[in-house]
């Protein structure tokens, strides 16, 4: 057998430079170039979704299965030349023709001499499922799964990827936090101009109730009952501040279950533990609190979602864990059957 000999440079965050496998030398910039001897390869981007090579002069266009692996590559005229499908873990159960890529398995770039991919951070090794080195950072959430510092996400390969070696990717990537966000900051601007207007307002009914025979006490009275009212659920500004919260509450559950803050899990023993991440409670929190009918109290709740959104909403964890008993048995059980021959019995 063969022994290749490589040799790798990369830079201090990680990113590979420089190879050299076998006195071939192929140089990286980013993931957009390479120069392998005298073979240039430039990769197209859409966002950060891989879509065409280029090597040589000759354009091919990559598909990608729902983890961005390569599965099928086409030529400039959309014909099918190549086709590759993964088994769950990372190893190629199936090809046909040549990727003319090395960029495989969930996006990330296999080093074939090694039967291993670079996964950023660490080399991961699909024939094992797990990556050849402890991870360097322990995550605060992903769930007792994590723990295990050699496992590949959460050692749930077809939900889940791993775009650095060192934290899982869920179906919903950072479009969920950043929509939940987005729906915060609009539910901000919709509370401070309802404030505006009943602060205004208030102020206007006190002025006139004190300086007339009304009296000061009525005036407060009627402000606040009108706060209620523009503030209130029911009216038009309180329902749009309100279906903004859910927006922004339902957004944020969806990303606490896409990164592994929000959980549920079955061990050997057959019992369940579910997790609930620390954003889903506060914002389930923030909406529900948002339905009292004060203005500068839905403005004040607001600003708070809005500072954690950028505090300690950036690091999403598990706060709270319930676990049941024993679902399934964990003892092994079987069953007999029977068929019986023409003229006799089971019993015989």
């Amino acid at each position: 057998m063969a022994v290749s000999i490589i040799h790798s440079f990369f830079l201090g965050d990680g990113q590979g430079v420089k190879s050299i496998v076998n006195g071939v030398t192929t140089y990286y910039v980013g993931q957009h170039y390479e120069k392998k001897g005298t073979t240039v390869t430039k990769y197209y981007f859409a966002g950060a979704t891989r879509l065409a090579v280029r090597t040589g002069g000759t354009l091919s266009f990559l598909l990608g299965d729902h983890l961005g692996s390569s599965s099928v590559t086409t030529n400039a005229s959309g014909v099918k030349t190549a086709s590759a499908l993964y088994k769950a873990f990372g190893e190629t159960r199936f090809s046909s023709g040549a990727l003319g890529t090395d960029y495989k398995f969930t996006g990330q770039r296999e080093q074939a001499e090694l039967g291993l991919y670079f996964y950023g951070a660490r080399w991961y090794d699909g024939s094992l499922g797990r990556f050849i080195s402890p991870d360097t950072m322990i995550p605060s959430t992903q769930g007792t799964q994590a723990w295990d510092r050699y496992a590949y996400v959460n050692n749930n390969p077809v939900r889940y990827t791993d775009p650095t070696g060192h934290d899982i990717t869920g179906w919903c990537g950072n479009f969920c936090s950043g929509a939940a966000k987005f729906f915060d900051w609009v539910g901000a601007a919709i509370s401070l101009g309802e404030a505006a207007i009943v602060d205004q307002f208030a102020v206007d009914v006190i002025v006139a109730g004190c300086s007339t025979g009304v009296g000061c006490g009525p005036a407060i009275g009627a402000a606040l009952i009108v706060d209620g009212l523009i503030a209130g659920p029911a009216s038009p500004i309180g329902v749009a501040e309100n279906v903004f919260g859910v927006a922004a509450f339902l957004a944020t559950a969806a990303d606490d279950t896409s990164n592994g803050s929000t959980y549920l899990e079955q061990n050997e023993a057959g019992e369940l533990t579910l997790g609930i991440g620390q954003n889903t409670i506060v914002s389930a929190t923030t909406m529900a609190l948002g339905l009292f009918p004060e203005a500068n109290f839905d403005l004040s709740v607001s600003a708070a979602q809005l500072t954690y959104d950028y505090t300690f909403g950036e690091d999403p964890t598990t706060l709270v864990e319930f676990s049941s008993g024993p679902l399934l048995s964990p003892e092994p059980f079987y069953m007999e059957a029977c068929i019986p021959k023409p003229g006799t019995s089971c019993s015989e």
